[in-house]
């Protein structure tokens, strides 16, 4: 019977001690995505050269991700260029 007793008291300071108020955090923006000039079709023949050019371009491997829950770095691996530039387009 102590056992349970010292469970439910452990258990209701454990819970008393939790904060509960999320404090939301105002999302900045890194970097403005650059708008394309001419609007682009991307069909199964010309998605591959359009991303390798892209990913040629645009070279960045760390990205950052901003919400009011925090900031979550992503690391884009240069062995799968056609994925990162995706990600980045």
């Amino acid at each position: 019977m102590k056992i349970v007793w010292c469970f439910l008291i452990l258990s209701l300071l454990s819970f008393s001690s939790c904060n509960s108020d999320v404090k939301k955090k105002k999302v900045k923006t890194i970097k403005k995505v650059e708008k394309i000039k001419k609007e682009i079709v991307l069909t199964e023949e010309n998605t591959v050269e359009f991303l390798n050019e892209y990913g040629k371009k645009h070279p960045e491997t760390i990205i950052e991700i901003s919400s009011y829950l925090g900031t979550m770095r992503v690391k884009l691996y240069t062995n799968t260029p056609l994925h990162r530039a995706s990600f980045l387009y």
